[in-house]
């Protein structure tokens, strides 16, 4: 399979989107800002692909609503399903204010992102997000690639098992 590039801003991590390099072709914005992939001929592939995942990714028992012991410690099922998974998706933490907070500001950085690697505009021919700046801010990368080598300076692999 042959993927375009799309970009990976810094910092993402933090709205728990893990890089957006996968989250461009999966994210859900119900008609706000359109996000756009081209697979070519591997199209109906990718699209089975994704489906597939998200299918397997529900089936994990990692997910939630936060709990506590009466201690105030995390619940030992959700540390125990974090260590299995390496992660856990904690559901219910923010309201739907604040979730569409975030959105907006999502599709907002991603309605400003450049057009292609090297660009100075937006697909509106604005001047582009972080187009002028000194430091390193965006990078470019294949959907569900890996531009920083993360996963071998950890302690586990992407599948999740002990490296």
């Amino acid at each position: 399979m042959s993927f375009p590039q799309v970009p990976w801003i810094l910092g993402s991590k933090e709205l728990g989107y893990n890089g957006l390099g996968a989250a461009v072709n999966t994210y859900s914005n119900a008609g706000r800002v359109p996000v756009t992939s081209d697979y070519g001929r591997e199209e109906q592939a990718m699209r089975a692909y994704l489906t597939e995942g998200e299918r397997r990714a529900y089936a994990l028992n990692n997910r939630g609503p936060v709990r506590y012991t009466d201690d105030g410690a995390i619940h030992p099922d959700i540390l125990s399903a974090y260590w299995k998974h390496g992660f856990y998706v904690f559901e219910g933490v923010l309201r739907q204010d604040e979730l569409d907070e975030l959105r907006a500001d999502v599709d907002d950085m991603m309605s400003r992102l450049p057009t292609h690697p090297g660009s100075d505009v937006d697909a509106a021919g604005r001047p582009a997000l972080a187009h002028n700046c000194k430091a390193p801010t965006l990078f470019w990368s294949k959907p569900l690639g890996d531009p920083f080598g993360g996963y071998r300076t950890r302690q586990r692999s992407p599948s999740g098992q002990d490296a």
